[in-house]
């Protein structure tokens, strides 16, 4: 696969009032193709990527091969405890929260715009479906809260990740009432993220990968802290997996007059 730099022509483009680009993915434990992923983030455009999900071979072909583009890199791949966070700007430290056993959630300090933040990549395990309904088990909830914690402990941060739920069930209500924005709340965008595709080619059969669904809801996120604006948000495209990225374009809050918020394409 033959790869250009596309930020000599198109980061031009950028809105003025945009200091960053972030889009979250769950590529799906190796569902989405390790070449079609790194392809469409080779071209996302995007100044911090938040991976949920991830696969060896697709580490590896993104160390391989976006090294150049994203030369900020924290990969820990591990199948549906993997975490990765790829950055145009300098990564300053990162670490690994163990909230839950086996799921482990990731932090990192990163330079943007010239101010030092908190990214964490999150994804807590889905909740359990029983005849009264879906919730999650008391480990979960707990690894919620923590996460919600951690981004408002003090200084602005993003929280990029799977929450496995929507913004109508309870545990959404952890995250607002902590201090933490949903971006798409904020633009007043209605979008759904989940599921793209059946799931896992080695459950499901082979087939079932180039099998596509439409989507019904959201269980993908971008929070931020009240120093953070956003001013779009929307979906990426498909690579494969059985979500499709949110994207979000972002500011310091404080950094000047609302602009109009418009989805990326």
């Amino acid at each position: 696969m033959t790869l250009t730099d596309p930020a000599s022509t198109n980061r031009s483009s950028r809105p003025a009032t945009v200091v960053a680009r972030v889009l979250s993915y769950n590529v799906g434990n190796g569902l989405a193709p390790a070449d079609r992923l790194v392809q469409y983030l080779y071209y996302a455009e995007a100044d911090i990527v938040g991976l949920q999900e991830l696969a060896g071979d697709q580490a590896e072909a993104i160390e391989r091969q976006l090294a150049t583009v994203y030369p900020y890199r924290v990969l820990f791949p591990a199948g549906f405890a993997g975490k990765g966070l790829l950055s145009r700007f300098p990564i300053v430290a990162s670490e690994r929260h163990l909230f839950a056993d086996g799921r482990p959630d990731l932090s990192a300090q990163i330079e943007i715009g010239g101010r030092i933040a908190q990214v964490v990549v999150a994804h807590p395990r889905p909740p359990k479906v029983r005849v009264s309904g879906a919730t999650f088990d008391p480990v979960t909830l707990r690894q919620i809260q923590e996460v919600a914690k951690l981004a408002t402990c003090g200084g602005p941060s993003l929280v990029l990740g799977d929450f496995n739920m929507t913004d109508r069930q309870p545990e959404h209500r952890i995250m607002t009432t902590a201090g933490l924005i949903d971006a798409f709340h904020e633009v007043g965008a209605s979008v759904n993220s989940f599921p793209k595709r059946v799931g896992n080619p080695h459950r499901f059969g082979p087939r079932t990968q180039n099998i596509t669904l439409p989507p019904v809801i959201r269980i993908d996120y971008i929070w931020y802290t009240r120093d953070f604006i956003a001013r779009s948000a929307g979906l990426g495209r498909d690579a494969g997996s059985d979500h499709l990225p949110v994207v979000a374009g972002i500011d310091w809050r404080d950094a000047g007059p609302e602009a109009d918020h418009q989805e990326p394409e």
